[in-house]
């Protein structure tokens, strides 16, 4: 294979990737699952069980907590004391039409989040350096060393 060609595959394959990417995105912020339907649709949906997977606590108060994600904004009404802003947590839980918010039967805290976010972008970050110390380049192609 001639050396343009690669690149345009290489090219091409990126391309798929990021076009792949972004159907997914679409996908999961539009489909009619979930909270957002519940919004949408209140009364049909009254009474429901839904998950709400990694919403951020953006408020407490004193019927539970209101938490965020990708511009949606939930009232949760728990029994339990209330995580502190900032916290990622998980929502099992029914929708309540009359008001459109959700009555927590189970909510799970995600305390080591960030520090897995980090340990992974580390892990990243070591990768893309150590990587090319294990191969070199000759003759226009990709060589293992050793």
């Amino acid at each position: 294979m001639a050396a343009s060609a690669r690149w345009f595959a290489l090219a091409a394959c990126v391309i798929a990737l990021l076009g792949l990417g972004q159907l997914a995105a679409v996908h999961a912020t539009t489909r009619p699952q979930g909270i957002r339907a519940a919004q949408a649709d209140p009364v049909a949906f009254d009474g429901q069980g839904l998950m709400m997977l990694l919403w951020q606590v953006t408020a407490t108060n004193d019927a539970g907590f209101e938490v965020a994600h990708e511009g949606h904004r939930v009232q949760v009404i728990s029994a339990a004391p209330a995580p502190p802003p900032g916290s990622q947590v998980t929502v099992e839980g029914r929708f309540r039409a009359r008001d459109g918010a959700v009555l927590a039967e189970r909510v799970t805290v995600h305390r080591w989040r960030r520090a897995k976010q980090l340990i992974g972008l580390a892990g990243t970050i070591l990768a893309v350096l150590v990587l090319p110390l294990g191969f070199r380049v000759e003759g226009g192609e990709l060589v293992e060393r050793g």
